[in-house]
């Protein structure tokens, strides 16, 4: 027998839902949920942060590429002013 304590409460866990969950989970339905619950919150929100992180990269490389092409753009402009007056 296998016993679990958390917060004062003490659940007992038998040894083939410890093999199948692991011993931190506690055997109240509503507990189960409530840390099943958290877990998805804090999932959602890496997430978020991840996908946020990597659309500002992505926004400073488009940065970085409007620079390019504004020279370039530049560079045609005297490019076809030199071949006006020539």
């Amino acid at each position: 027998m296998f016993t679990f304590s958390c917060f004062g409460n003490t659940w007992y866990i038998p040894k083939s839902l410890r093999i199948m969950i692991g011993d931190r989970y506690p055997k109240s339905p509503t507990r189960r949920l409530t840390i099943l619950y958290s877990s998805s919150l804090a999932l959602v929100a890496c997430l978020s942060i991840a996908g946020q992180v990597v659309i500002q990269r992505l926004l400073s490389q488009q940065q970085l590429d409007i620079q390019v092409v504004g020279n370039v753009e530049r560079q045609q402009l005297l490019s076809q002013r030199l071949a006006k007056f020539s």
